[in-house]
């Protein structure tokens, strides 16, 4: 199984639950800006946009698609079994990570950097913070009585939420004084997938 992409993007996600489930990967570093220049990259997502897998024939992007298939191939309870409750409630924080959560990080991200610049406008990043901080509203208070979202025990949903809150910190966009939502970070922060993770990083960084 091969992963093409960088841990300072959406990558992180799928190393992390590399280490998490302990299953063996190539790590195949690319730069985010070098990817539609890459026509090797550019066959697995046209889109240009990193993570990528190539497993057995198998091409695969988007992150979520990705850690997913991980999770089912090693039959990891990150993943909890089709049909369940808990998947259902697994399935509902991806969604939530991806379409309301991240979203507003994503946008100010393009406008700041991303879109060629006669597409940006810097009006956008208002409304960018007041959506987060709603967003961010609606999990501080799911976390108020517990460690986990699902179970009450880590799966593939604290690992994306998670990821998707130190984005935003990285941003400034969070508040610190969210203690149920710093506690959670810090929970996520002390597992040791995640510091694998993190390590990874500073690798790839010191080479590229």
């Amino acid at each position: 199984m091969k992963i093409y992409g960088h841990p300072e993007t959406r990558s992180f996600r799928v190393y992390w639950t590399c280490h998490e489930v302990g299953i063996p990967y190539d790590f195949e570093p690319i730069k985010p800006k070098e990817t539609r220049t890459n026509s090797e990259f550019m066959q697995l997502n046209p889109s240009g946009k990193v993570p990528a897998l190539t497993d057995n024939g198998l091409r695969l992007f988007e992150s979520a698609a990705i850690c997913s298939y991980i999770c089912q191939k090693m039959n990891s309870d990150l993943l909890p079994p089709q049909g369940t409750p808990s998947r259902a409630k697994v399935e509902q924080w991806l969604f939530f990570a991806c379409a309301e959560l991240e979203q507003p990080l994503w946008v100010s991200s393009k406008h700041q950097h991303i879109l060629p610049e006669m597409y940006r406008t810097q009006e956008v990043e208002s409304s960018c913070k007041y959506e987060f901080e709603h967003q961010t509203s609606v999990l501080s208070h799911l976390l108020a009585d517990r460690e986990f979202l699902v179970d009450d025990r880590f799966t593939l949903a604290d690992l994306f939420v998670s990821h998707v809150l130190m984005w935003a910190r990285a941003k400034g966009y969070m508040d610190k004084k969210n203690v149920n939502i710093t506690d959670f970070m810090k929970r996520m922060r002390e597992r040791e997938g995640f510091k694998a993770t993190k390590a990874l990083a500073k690798k790839v960084n010191e080479s590229l």
